[in-house]
C-alpha cells in the first residue's frame, strides 16, 4: 500500500502546477490509528492556493489526490484542512470528519488532527515530513 501511494504521488505531483511542493509524512509516534494514518502525503501549490491529501483514509474516498483547503502559508508553516462527508463507521455512526494539518517550514515538524462534527472526542498526533519533489 505505501509503495502504491508514494508512486501515485510522485506521479500526480508532475500533473499540477509546477510550483507545487509535494511532502511526505511519517506519524509513526502515534499515527496508526483508523483515523489518522501513519504515513500520508500533502501537496501545496502556494500560487494557486490550493492543497491535497494522499492517506489511507483518503483512499477510501477517492482514488489519486483528495482536494484540501491551504488555510495558511507564511514564513513559519503550512496549515492544510480538509474533510470526509457521510463517513459511517462500524457502528453505523455516521459524522463529517475534520481533518488539520501543520507543517513547521523550519525543522519539518508536523502535527495533525482529527475531529469528528457532532462528537467530542478528537484524535491527534505529531510527527515529520520532508519534501519529495517541487
Amino acid at each position: 500500500m505505501k509503495t502504491v501511494i508514494f508512486a501515485a504521488a510522485i506521479a500526480c505531483a508532475t500533473a499540477t502546477s509546477a510550483l507545487a511542493e509535494t511532502f511526505k509524512c511519517n506519524f509513526s509516534r502515534g499515527g496508526g490509528t483508523s483515523w489518522i494514518s501513519s504515513e500520508m502525503y500533502f501537496k501545496v501549490d502556494p500560487a494557486a492556493k490550493q492543497a491535497w491529501v494522499q492517506d489511507g483514509m483518503s483512499q477510501r474516498f477517492e482514488d489519486g489526490w483528495y482536494a484540501a483547503k491551504l488555510n495558511k502559508n507564511n514564513s513559519k508553516r503550512y496549515t492544510v484542512s480538509w474533510k470526509f462527508e457521510n463517513f459511517k463507521n462500524s457502528q453505523n455512526q455516521r459524522a463529517t470528519l475534520l481533518y488539520k494539518l501543520t507543517y513547521q517550514k523550519s525543522g519539518g515538524r508536523t502535527t495533525i488532527q482529527m475531529r469528528p462534527s457532532g462528537y467530542d472526542n478528537s484524535f491527534n498526533t505529531g510527527g515529520t515530513c520532508q519534501k519529495v519533489s517541487g
